[in-house]
């Protein structure tokens, strides 16, 4: 599979012993704690560092977002009573 600079991409094992496809997938499995797993560990590949850091923004982001909308619910139900 070819990436956007032209490079093939998934042939290349990681530091890890996987390769680089299945690790920058792998970086999205259990949301950002797999991120920043993945982040730590791998110490080579930069394709699996990307995917880890935009694995750990975008799942820490909903996260947040989700605790906020869930705060403010609570705060709405309890002022209500």
């Amino acid at each position: 599979m070819r990436c956007f600079c032209g490079r093939v991409r998934g042939k290349k094992k990681t530091s890890l012993g996987l390769k680089e496809n299945l690790e920058g997938a792998l970086a999205y499995a259990l949301g950002f704690l797999t991120g920043i797993l993945f982040f730590l560990l791998e110490k080579e590949s930069k394709f699996v560092k990307f995917h880890a850091v935009q694995s750990t923004l975008t799942f820490l982001a909903i996260f947040v977002i989700d605790y906020a909308k869930k705060k403010t619910k609570t705060n709405r139900t309890t002022n209500m009573a």
